[in-house]
C-alpha cells in the first residue's frame, strides 16, 4: 500500500526524530543472548486527535510496583513521548510461554473510564529496544436481542493479552508485533462490574515469541514506523 504524501512526511519526520535512539539501542541489541530488552510503556490518545496524549498509568493498567520515567532522546521529547518503565519480563531470544502478570480489581469507576476509552477508539503506544507498537486499547460490539432484533446492547472488551512476536537479526531486535488479531484470547469484557461484589477482577498476561528476520538493523525502525503509522500513531 502506498503512503500517502502526508503520511510520507509524517514518517520521514518521525524517523529523523527517533533516529538517534533507534542507533543507541541498535548497538546496545548486538549482544549475546540473555541480554535484558527493555519494553516501555509510552502514552494514550483518542484515534481522533492524536494530539490529546495522556500517561499510559494515567489509566488502571497494570503497572510496576515503582514508576521509573525512562531515558528519552531530544527527538522523543519533541514528539510529546512519556516513557515510562514496564511490568514485562523479555530475555533476548528466550521465549515466554503465556504468563499472567498482574490482576486488576476494577471498581464501577474505572470500568467508566476503560469504556469511555474503548469507545472513542484509544490507542497506546509502547517501545521496544526503541521500536514503536501502537494497538487499540481495546474492542465494542453492539449485540442485538428481541424477537425482532430490536433491542441492542454495547458490549466493551479490554486488551489484556499481550503477545509479543520479536524479530532478530544476528544480535538486533529488528521488528515486533504485539497481538495482531484482536480476538476473545487476547480481550476481557468489561462491560458490568460483578452485582455481588460491585467489582470486576481481570487478569492481564503476557507471552514471548522470537522469530528470525531477514530485515536488517539499518532499516528496522523505517519498516517499524510504517507499521505503527497504519495502526494509528
Amino acid at each position: 500500500m502506498r503512503l500517502h504524501r502526508l503520511e510520507r512526511l509524517v514518517l520521514v519526520v518521525a524517523v529523523a526524530l527517533l533516529g538517534q535512539v533507534m542507533c543507541d539501542t541498535v548497538e546496545d541489541s548486538r549482544t549475546v543472548g540473555g541480554r535484558i530488552i527493555h519494553i516501555s510503556m509510552n502514552k494514550v490518545w483518542p484515534f481522533s486527535n492524536p494530539t490529546e496524549t495522556y500517561r499510559y498509568y494515567d489509566f488502571p493498567f497494570c503497572q510496576p510496583e515503582v514508576i521509573q520515567p525512562q531515558w528519552m532522546s531530544f527527538g522523543q521529547v519533541l514528539r510529546g513521548d512519556r516513557l515510562v518503565n514496564s511490568v514485562y519480563d523479555v530475555i533476548f531470544r528466550k521465549d515466554v510461554a503465556k504468563t499472567q502478570v498482574c490482576q486488576k480489581t476494577f471498581t464501577e469507576e474505572d470500568l467508566e473510564v476503560l469504556k469511555a476509552a474503548v469507545e472513542d477508539s484509544y490507542m497506546f503506544e509502547l517501545f521496544v529496544e526503541g521500536l514503536p507498537v501502537v494497538r487499540p486499547v481495546g474492542a465494542m460490539s453492539i449485540e442485538k436481542f428481541g424477537a425482532d432484533d430490536s433491542g441492542t446492547k454495547e458490549r466493551y472488551f479490554l486488551l489484556n493479552y499481550f503477545e509479543f512476536s520479536i524479530g532478530y537479526n544476528d544480535r538486533a531486535v529488528v521488528s515486533v508485533n504485539m497481538t495482531a488479531d484482536l480476538d476473545l484470547e487476547h480481550l476481557a469484557e468489561i462491560t458490568d462490574v460483578d452485582e455481588a461484589t460491585g467489582q470486576l477482577n481481570v487478569p492481564f498476561y503476557y507471552s514471548v515469541k522470537w522469530v528470525e528476520s531477514p530485515i536488517t538493523a539499518s532499516e528496522a525502525l523505517e519498516k517499524q514506523m510504517k507499521a505503527a503509522l497504519m495502526s494509528g500513531a
